[in-house]
């Protein structure tokens, strides 16, 4: 669509396709506003965004703000579906191990107007992963 913004085509946010690496640190920030926001949100039915230059202000210097928030939304969407972080979630907080593993995985990029039939990355090997660095 003419002058859409394609979030994720912007600067380098991707290379080969798949998001850029992020560190754990700054994507657990992220992901934590982004959650607060929707339980603020959900009693009102409305819905806010944070733009680029909050998101920045939550990361580190020189984050890739971009790919921080597309790793946390990507991890948002997954924690709702049927539990499948449940073993790594203690009162409402995801474990570290969790974020670690996130912020490397490989994780293709979405692009506006294709539809999808799941996530896309393997999500049986990103749990497997996640295990594997619980337990360390």
């Amino acid at each position: 669509m003419a002058g859409e913004f394609d979030l994720l085509n912007h600067g380098d946010t991707v290379e080969s396709g798949f998001v850029n690496a992020v560190e754990a640190i700054d994507l657990h920030k992220v992901w934590v506003l982004c959650r607060d926001m929707q339980a603020q949100d959900r009693p009102s039915g409305k819905s806010r965004a944070v733009g680029l230059f909050g998101l920045q202000a939550v990361c580190g210097p020189g984050a890739d703000a971009h790919s921080v928030w597309y790793r946390a939304s990507l991890l948002l969407m997954l924690s709702r579906r049927a539990d499948v972080l449940m073993p790594w979630t203690h009162d409402g907080e995801l474990d570290q191990a969790v974020f670690r593993v996130a912020a490397v995985f490989p994780m293709g990029k979405m692009p506006v107007g294709v539809v999808r039939d799941g996530m896309p990355f393997d999500v049986e090997e990103f749990l497997r992963q996640v295990e594997a660095e619980a337990q360390k």
